[in-house]
């Protein structure tokens, strides 16, 4: 698993979560990728995702860094065969992805609604 994100942001907070389940619960490897650099350098992260080869991918920036590393789904290691996107308006994403996508599947996995007010987001999940 690859944890994309961009450091000193929520994205920090998200990965540090989805880091502690992920070793906690299923002892899974985690490569943990801070983000310094603006996303539209894609070929710098596409580098850190062959470097990797991770059977998954989770994206942790803005909706627009997300959408824009998204499009180059294409140009990524076979090996990766789920990504999941932490976007705050999973139509908008979806509807971003559709134009690009085979068979697009954007899913909502969470609304946040169990959490308190102060923490609510909503959670996207786009595979394969």
């Amino acid at each position: 698993m690859c944890l994309v994100f961009r450091e000193r942001t929520f994205g920090w907070q998200i990965a540090r979560g989805i880091l502690g389940s992920a070793l906690g619960v299923a002892r899974h490897s985690v490569h943990l990728v801070p983000i310094n650099v603006p996303w539209e350098n894609q070929d710098t992260i596409l580098g850190v995702l062959f470097g990797i080869s991770p059977e998954i991918v989770v994206l942790a920036g803005s909706f627009q860094d997300e959408v824009g590393l998204m499009r180059t789904r294409h140009r990524w290691p076979s090996t990766v065969h789920e990504v999941a996107a932490v976007a705050a308006g999973v139509r908008a994403f979806s509807a971003e992805l559709a134009q690009i996508a085979d068979s697009p599947r954007a899913e909502p996995v969470g609304t946040g609604n169990d959490l308190p007010k102060h923490r609510r987001t909503d959670f996207g999940l786009v595979s394969g």
